[in-house]
């Protein structure tokens, strides 16, 4: 369905139903673990590229976490088999820097 985990995994098909509609400048594409590297400065960019002054976000801790069991080996193998052709597509809509190689 529309709300599985494997289904929000596949983000080319979605971005492309969104740029049917809206242009590419529209849009500002994140990878989360480059966000999270220096959340100040990735808030910054987007305060400008929605034309907004910058701010300091004063809470930036993390919500909602918590830890996992890791995933079995044949679940990672079979998830990294499953993706790759979905992220391959997310790299030719978005670029190299989209590329998800495990």
């Amino acid at each position: 369905g529309s709300h599985s985990y494997v289904g929000r995994g596949l983000y080319a098909l979605q971005i492309r139903q969104w740029l049917k509609v809206f242009p590419r400048e529209q849009f500002l594409f994140l990878k989360l673990e480059d966000f999270s590297r220096d959340i100040q400065g990735n808030m910054r960019n987007v305060f400008s590229f929605i034309g907004l002054d910058a701010i300091r976000v004063p809470d930036i801790a993390p919500k909602n976490a918590r830890e996992y069991e890791p995933i079995s080996a044949d679940l990672e193998a079979r998830l990294k088999a499953f993706y790759a052709p979905h992220n391959k597509r997310l790299a030719e809509l978005l670029g190299p820097e989209f590329a998800y190689e495990y």
